[in-house]
């Protein structure tokens, strides 16, 4: 495993990886639309070079209040560390991602009815690098293709009984405010996106930071043990503005492949 670490970091001293792509380079990622017929909004992405499939689906169902609720499973990993790692990204995605959404946009009668959101994220592995930034793509795809039926509800003043009709058009759910999550990390002093298991194993500082369509800077949160520079800090969120903002043209353009790929 030394050797394999050296082999690594030596590569991104070049700026060269092992599976030959540029330390500033993503791998190609590849979405479909509306592909679970059950849910209210579905995104399957497809990572080239031996990364995940990830498989999101939003659910809607009616409650007392409002509530967004992330679940995440990973195929053929069952331990006890994994599964640990899965919910430490689940609360970073909460905090980065999901408190975001607008809950006033689920409510239909306030204090009384609304809408509660599931989205259930499914990876179905061949390796499990860089699941963070990935499933934070399914979600926010899956959550632009999220319709809610349309319900208007009222209550009587004189019962105080409460009224559910439902409209003829659905309502797309407004997520202008939701961010992605780029992750960027640090090797040997060298910034390099999108890493690979084994590139993971090698990090000395990861950043994961989460930025909106407009280019804002929503939250950040940080891995490892290193500690980092004004300058490398400048530059890493630089890189995830920039990262972020080829995500966000394609899924608004509507083209189903991305890759971020800049000098």
């Amino acid at each position: 495993m030394q050797s394999e670490k050296k082999f690594v970091i030596d590569g991104v001293k070049q700026g060269l990886r092992s599976d030959g792509r540029a330390c500033f380079q993503s791998r190609v990622l590849e979405c479909a639309d509306n592909t679970e017929l059950l849910a209210a909004g579905s995104s399957q992405m497809g990572i080239s070079l031996y990364a995940s499939h990830i498989i999101c689906g939003v659910k809607a169902e009616i409650a007392n209040e409002p509530g967004i609720f992330l679940s995440i499973e990973v195929a053929g990993r069952s331990s006890s560390g994994f599964r640990d790692k899965l919910r430490e990204i689940t609360l970073i995605l909460d905090q980065l991602v999901l408190k975001y959404i607008e809950k006033e946009q689920l409510v239909i009668i306030k204090d009384k009815k609304s809408w509660k959101l599931f989205i259930d994220v499914l990876v179905l592995q061949e390796n499990s690098s860089n699941l963070l930034e990935h499933i934070s793509f399914a979600i926010w795809r899956a959550l632009k293709n999220t319709k809610l039926i349309g319900v208007a509800g009222f209550v009587n003043k004189n019962t105080n009984e409460e009224f559910l009709q439902v409209e003829d058009l659905p309502r797309q759910l407004n997520i202008d405010n939701v961010p992605v999550v780029i992750s960027v990390a640090f090797i040997a002093e060298c910034l390099v996106l999108d890493l690979t298991e084994l590139e993971e194993l090698c990090i000395d500082v990861l950043l994961h930071i989460s930025v909106d369509s407009c280019g804002n800077i929503k939250g950040i949160t940080k891995e490892g043990t290193g500690s980092l520079s004004y300058f490398q800090t400048c530059k890493a969120l630089t890189t995830c503005k920039l990262a972020a903002r080829q995500f966000f043209d394609h899924c608004l353009n509507n083209n189903f492949q991305y890759k971020s790929n800049y000098p």
